[in-house]
């Protein structure tokens, strides 16, 4: 039976999180207890501010990703400006959890250190590597390697639009006003805000009225789903494709080296999972919601 936080005593905790750093499957599975445990040690505070929806937030304790819940509903996916946008069609998504930022080189690091996985390639480009800046050269295979040993996932391509749309707000672009200058966002160009020719340091540019930062630019973000036309008839489900290979993936968000286009809610960017970009990154997502589900 899964207990509550509390429930659980101080030796409880640092048992189970210790398990999960080692990076073994036994101790992953010690961890997550069936999916439900780690949520039981997230610790959930309001998230301050005017944010209208009162969105909570809790920390991933494998690596220190906040999450923000995401309250569901419907929305229109899609626009009419390019072929692959459209048509415009109705979605519902379920709440969910969504990350506040995008992963970082910091947070990287530690994956790589426990687990023994390859660098991307710009890891040692000081110009991408800072320990603030959003992990880049990602490839999908890698970002789902990293969401298996958080405990997380990779958005579902209709949750990243949504939450960057600020949901039935239908924002045209993920930043704090809707639209998009280099006060608010980082992409291709220098100017007023913007003062980084690659990548910015995570939340360096106001929140979208979701709470969540860098929904336009900085780095190109996978989802977990693979890339099809719209409108598709399979489910938008949380698909991590173990048994895919060399599929076509969703990218979303545009980055430091994309125009003002790209950078768009309903814009869509595909890449065969297996290639790697100097400006491809990701956030991570959770979707359940067994142990804790906001008022």
């Amino acid at each position: 039976m899964v207990r509550t936080p509390d429930e659980m005593n101080t030796h409880d905790f640092a048992e189970a999180f210790m398990m999960l750093r080692s990076g073994t499957e036994r101790g992953r599975n010690r961890f997550l207890l069936g999916g439900s445990f780690m949520l039981a040690l997230m610790v959930i505070v309001p998230l301050e501010g005017n944010d209208p929806d009162q969105a909570l937030v809790f920390t991933n304790p494998a690596d220190g990703t906040e999450l923000l819940w995401i309250p569901g509903g419907e929305f229109s996916m899609g626009s009419g400006l390019h072929e692959d946008e459209m048509p415009v069609h109705r979605v519902r998504v379920e709440g969910f959890w969504l990350g506040k930022y995008e992963i970082t080189n910091r947070q990287y690091s530690l994956f790589l250190s426990v687990t023994g996985h390859n660098e991307p390639p710009f890891w040692d480009d000081p110009l991408l590597n800072r320990p603030d800046h959003p992990v880049t050269g990602i490839k999908w295979k890698d970002a789902a390697a990293y969401c298996e040993w958080a405990g997380v996932r990779m958005p579902t391509e209709a949750e990243w639009e949504y939450a960057a749309a600020a949901g039935d707000r239908q924002l045209d672009y993920g930043t704090a006003t809707g639209q998009i200058d280099h006060d608010i966002a980082n992409y291709a160009g220098i100017s007023g805000k913007d003062c980084w020719e690659f990548t910015s340091p995570v939340g360096s540019f106001p929140a979208n009225p979701l709470g969540l930062h860098d929904m336009a630019g900085n780095t190109w973000e996978w989802c977990s789903n693979i890339w099809h036309p719209y409108p598709f008839n399979e489910p938008d489900e949380p698909d991590q494709g173990e048994n895919r290979t060399n599929e076509m993936r969703v990218m979303r968000g545009g980055s430091w080296h994309f125009g003002p286009d790209y950078c768009r809610v309903s814009d869509r960017h595909n890449h065969r999972e297996h290639l790697m970009y100097d400006y491809a990154g990701f956030r991570v997502a959770l979707s359940d919601t067994s142990i804790i589900v906001p008022p």
